[in-house]
C-alpha cells in the first residue's frame, strides 16, 4: 500500500446581502445603510492517502479495475496516514485480504470532518485525480465509510449521485431530505442496534426515506453491536461481492431531451429532466397523456415515477414502434402516489412510450417531479410489464 499526499486549491466567492439604497423613511431613521461586500478566497486542502493496487494491476496495463473510496472514522484523523490502517478496508488489506479493487483511503485533517462541504469537494477532486491517473472502470466506482466516514459517504453520494455505482455507509448519518438524490444508487446500510455514539435511528431514517423513493436499499442491523459495526462488515466477503454486482450503467437513468417529449397539457420536459426541484403539471382534468420518442429502438427494464401531491390514481403505460399502434405494457388501477417503480420483466424494446393518465387521485390535475427510465443491459427482451 502506497502513501501519497494530495493537494487541491478551491476558489470561494463570498458576498454579503445587498439591499436597494431607497429604503424609505423607516430605514433612514435606523441610521443603518446597506452595503455590498465581495472577496475571492483561495484555500488549499491537502491530505495523505493510502493507495492499494490489486494483484495483476501492473501486469495488465490495459485493464480497467473497480475502485473503492474508503472514508475512515473520526479517531483516525491527523497527519499519520498509517493510522488509517486501524479499521475498515485498510485493516483488511493489511491482514492480507486481497481485494480485486483499486482502493484509496484518504486521511482527514484533524480539525476537519468528511461531511463538511469543503471536504466533500476535496474528496470528489480526489476521485477525479484517481480516474485520470489510474486504470479505473468509471462504471464501477464505489463509496463506503465508517462512523464519520459514514457521514461522509451519505454527503458525498448526495452531492455527486451520478458518480457512484453503489454505496455502503456504516454507522453513519445522512440527511433524509436528500433521499431523492440517492434514489438511483444501490445502498447497503449497516449499524449496531446498541450504538450509543451514532444512534441507529439515523440509519433507520435514511433507509425509510430511500424506501419511500423505491430505492434499492438493504439494511443490516447487528442486534448485539455497539458503535463498532465495521469489523464484521468489512470482514464479510459478501460486501465486496455485492459491490461488484452493481455497475453505474445499470443505475443511471436515460437522458431524455425536451424535444423527445410531448403532452396533452403542460411542459412534460420538466418530468424527465432528472431534477426533483421541477415538476410537470397538467390541467385539472382526467384523461391526460404524455409521450416519449426515442432516437432509436430502446430496451427498457425499469421505469420510476415520482409523484408530486397530485398523483394519478389510474394510469397505463403503452409502447409503440411507429407511434400509431400502441401495446399496453403496464396498468395501474389503484395508485396511491409517492413513488411508483415499474419493472419490465422481461424488458421491452420500443421506439415510443406513452403514459395515459386516466383518473386523478386528487382534485387537482396530474403532477410529476420526475420520471426515470432505465435501459436494459442484460440481453433478454420482450413486451410485457409487471409491477412488484
Amino acid at each position: 500500500m502506497k502513501n501519497v499526499m494530495w493537494i487541491v486549491s478551491f476558489l470561494v466567492v463570498t458576498a454579503m446581502f445587498r439591499v436597494d439604497a431607497e429604503e424609505g423613511a423607516d430605514s433612514m431613521q435606523s441610521h443603518q445603510t446597506a452595503h455590498f461586500f465581495k472577496k475571492t478566497v483561495v484555500k488549499d486542502v491537502q491530505f495523505d492517502y493510502l493507495l492499494y493496487l490489486p494483484e495483476g494491476y501492473e501486469a495488465q496495463s490495459d485493464q480497467k479495475w473497480p475502485f473503492i473510496l474508503f472514508l475512515h472514522g473520526a479517531g483516525e484523523r491527523g497527519n499519520d496516514v498509517n493510522q488509517v490502517k486501524v479499521n475498515g478496508i485498510p485493516k483488511e488489506i493489511d491482514c492480507d485480504n486481497k481485494l480485486p479493487f483499486v482502493v484509496i483511503s484518504p486521511q482527514c485533517p484533524r480539525e476537519e470532518w468528511w461531511s463538511q462541504p469543503l471536504m466533500v469537494e476535496a474528496l470528489n477532486g480526489l476521485v477525479d485525480q484517481a480516474v485520470a491517473e489510474l486504470n479505473i472502470d468509471t462504471n464501477r466506482i464505489y463509496l463506503t465509510g465508517l462512523s464519520m466516514g459514514g457521514y461522509g459517504t451519505w454527503s458525498l453520494a448526495a452531492e455527486y449521485p451520478e458518480r457512484f455505482a453503489a454505496i455502503a455507509p456504516v454507522c453513519g448519518r445522512g440527511n433524509p431530505e436528500f433521499a431523492n438524490r440517492l434514489r438511483n444508487i444501490p445502498a447497503w446500510v449497516f449499524h449496531g442496534a446498541k450504538d450509543d455514539v451514532v444512534e441507529p435511528v439515523y440509519s433507520e431514517e435514511m433507509v425509510a426515506a430511500l424506501k419511500s423513493c423505491d430505492a434499492n436499499v438493504t439494511f443490516t442491523l447487528y442486534p448485539d453491536a455497539n458503535h463498532n459495526s465495521w469489523d464484521v462488515t468489512y470482514a464479510n466477503p459478501d460486501l465486496y461481492t455485492w459491490l461488484l454486482s452493481h455497475k453505474k450503467s445499470d443505475t443511471t437513468p436515460l437522458v431524455i431531451r425536451p424535444d423527445q417529449v410531448s403532452a396533452s397539457t403542460g411542459d412534460f420536459s420538466l418530468a424527465v429532466d432528472n431534477n426533483t426541484g421541477t415538476r410537470w403539471e397538467s390541467e385539472w382534468a382526467d384523461d391526460q397523456s404524455a409521450t416519449i420518442q426515442f432516437d432509436a429502438p430502446t430496451s427498457l427494464r425499469k421505469m420510476q415515477i415520482i409523484w408530486e401531491v397530485a398523483f394519478g390514481k389510474s394510469y397505463d403505460v403503452l409502447a409503440s414502434d411507429d407511434g400509431k399502434d400502441w401495446t399496453p405494457v403496464f396498468s395501474e388501477p389503484e395508485g396511491n402516489g409517492g413513488s411508483d417503480t415499474i419493472l419490465f420483466d422481461p424488458p421491452i424494446t420500443t421506439s415510443n412510450l406513452k403514459i395515459k393518465f386516466n383518473q386523478r387521485g386528487t382534485k387537482w390535475g396530474f403532477s410529476i417531479w420526475n420520471i426515470d427510465l432505465f435501459a436494459n443491459n442484460r440481453g433478454q427482451t420482450g413486451i410485457i410489464g409487471v409491477r412488484p
